[in-house]
């Protein structure tokens, strides 16, 4: 064990550094969930299992949940593709 603090002595700043990395894993974690969140419905638009698109869906009502995110990126995504087209 004193040879593991011996060690640790040569870098001083190292809890500060280990906070940070810390933050930024749980940052990036939180992110990349999101991510695969937000690609699931464009994936279905492209693959063609939404079927034809009849109305846009209307704009949720705001709450901190993953269910708000989801479904407010899908009204502003079908309505590109309502307006535009899946090419577009």
């Amino acid at each position: 064990m004193k040879t593991f603090f011996r060690v640790l002595s040569y870098a001083p700043q190292l809890p500060s550094k280990l906070l940070f990395f810390f933050l930024y894993s749980i940052l990036g974690i939180v992110f990349g969930a999101f991510n695969i969140v937000l690609v699931i419905p464009m994936l279905e638009v492209l693959f063609d299992q939404t079927g034809k698109i009849a109305a846009v869906p209307g704009m949720p009502a705001f709450s901190l949940t993953s269910d708000y995110v989801v479904a407010l990126f899908n009204h502003y995504f079908l309505s590109i593709v309502f307006n535009h087209g899946r090419v577009n």
